[in-house]
């Protein structure tokens, strides 16, 4: 299944409180099984927030889409009307 999101920075502004922060980044603690064999349930992940620039094809970032925390790594990142869309997979 493929997750689209353009607006990145409410996305990671609303991740929530359950997470420590520290000099712009946050540890999330991995829960599912999409990103497996590359991340297993209970890995501790360092987010940091990145401009949507930045994101490139194979990279693995982390948003929210229906109030659940996603990891999934980028397959394609496109421009549309100036504005930047992820189009972000599972590995598994």
């Amino acid at each position: 299944m493929n997750d689209d999101f353009e607006d990145i920075e409410s996305n990671f502004n609303s991740i929530g409180n359950d997470f420590i922060e520290t000099d712009g980044k946050i540890l999330l603690l991995a829960s599912g099984s999409s990103m497996f064999p590359v991340l297993k349930k209970g890995d501790k992940l360092i987010v940091k927030k990145i401009e949507s620039l930045e994101f490139k094809k194979g990279d693995i970032v982390v948003f929210v889409k229906n109030s659940k925390k996603i990891g999934h790594r980028v397959i394609s990142v496109k421009r549309n009307n100036g504005d930047y869309i992820c189009v972000t997979q599972g590995d598994n």
